[in-house]
């Protein structure tokens, strides 16, 4: 709300420390989506790559192990915020949006 009334006043400064906030917020956030698509992805292809072995091949002592793998494997994983939103990209993508769709709420706001 500051920065919008700050353009509004042509405050450079204020104008420039928002952009500043705003973009490392962004990036701190991009980087959390990002290691959460990155974790999921190299789970999924964990699981692909062990069910696709020659597991049927191995000794009966080793069989159990890689059936306790694909135990803990078929558990779903992924990064989460407050176990609330997936970490991944399409969240990045909606928080992107929810806030430029907010942002040009208040601004129609205060034109008013």
């Amino acid at each position: 709300v500051s920065f919008t009334a700050a353009l509004q006043e042509l405050q450079i400064k204020v104008i420039i420390q928002g952009l500043n906030v705003l973009s490392i917020a962004y990036l701190q956030l991009f980087i959390y989506c990002y290691a959460g698509e990155i974790l999921t992805n190299q789970h999924e292809n964990l699981r692909y790559k062990v069910y696709n072995s020659p597991w049927y091949r191995l000794p009966k002592s080793e069989m159990s192990s890689v059936a306790f793998i694909f135990r803990k494997l078929n558990d779903s994983f992924y990064l989460t915020c407050g176990h609330f939103y997936y970490m991944n990209m399409e969240c990045f993508k909606n928080i992107v949006k929810v806030t430029a769709s907010y942002c040009s709420v208040i601004r129609l706001m205060l034109d008013n």
